[in-house]
């Protein structure tokens, strides 16, 4: 069995492997500093009620929150007796890093890239739909040529909440109509139904640059609001993990 964790911002991601096939996963509230014996309170129980008794092969580590790493390395070690493997650009890539500051590339950006450039027709975007909204290209001849960055959805709506007096936290639901007849459905219309002019705008603008039509996946906990949205685009959930999985096996 392979255990892939994929630490975001605002969501940790856990996923189960047998071989190459996904068998189990489960979200939770990232913590910056949640120790070895925490994370293993919160996994054994998931563990036994799903069945999942290993053995262990190994643990991969995708992380864009530092502080997270000790107690996840040290779960590994003290709880499976492995040693965890990081995703970081320093590790081997199925695609050639072409961007201005290669260390700065995000590990969930790395495995997001390593997925398409070997599951994907290219060139290709990837739409990273989480604590933040990514854009991650992938050239027909396997370079990852870097993306755009913007604020996530959650982000938009906490923001538009915290920065104004009469403005509540709403859900992340589509409005019927762009038109909202009340508060709640003019919040909604304006971050979602504007998110939708956004993406669809950037990958037209993303294409017209590469110069050619590229296959559009959107992953993260946000993506599957969009489903049917974004022109040209399918979903795929598990997108991230799968691309943990794919890097140490490409590494090992």
């Amino acid at each position: 069995m392979f255990l892939a964790l994929d630490i975001g911002n605002s969501e940790t991601t856990i996923g189960v492997f047998d071989e190459a096939q996904l068998v189990a996963q489960w979200r939770l509230e990232t913590g910056a500093a949640r120790s070895a014996d925490q994370i293993a309170a919160f996994l054994y129980p998931l563990f036994q009620h799903h069945k999942i008794g290993g053995p262990w092969t190994a643990m991969a580590i995708c992380s864009v929150v530092p502080t997270a790493r000790r107690g996840l390395r040290e779960f590994a070690q003290r709880y499976l007796g492995l040693e965890a493997f990081e995703v970081t650009p320093r590790v081997r890539l199925p695609f050639a890093l072409n961007v201005h500051e290669p260390e700065s590339v995000g590990a969930d950006r790395l495995a997001n890239a390593a997925y398409a450039a070997v599951h994907l027709n290219l060139p290709a975007i990837i739409v990273d739909c989480g604590t933040a909204t990514t854009f991650d290209v992938i050239t027909k001849k396997g370079g990852y040529e870097g993306g755009v960055i913007l604020p996530g959805v959650g982000l938009s709506f906490e923001s538009l909440s915290r920065k104004t007096s009469q403005l509540s936290l709403v859900e992340s639901e589509f409005p019927r109509n762009v038109i909202g007849k009340s508060t709640k459905e003019c919040i909604q219309a304006g971050i979602l139904y504007g998110y939708c002019d956004q993406i669809n705008g950037l990958l037209r603008r993303t294409e017209e640059e590469i110069g050619e039509t590229c296959s559009i996946v959107l992953t993260g906990g946000y993506a599957p609001i969009f489903e049917g949205r974004i022109a040209g685009a399918r979903i795929s959930p598990t997108l991230t993990l799968e691309g943990i999985q794919l890097l140490y096996q490409y590494n090992f």
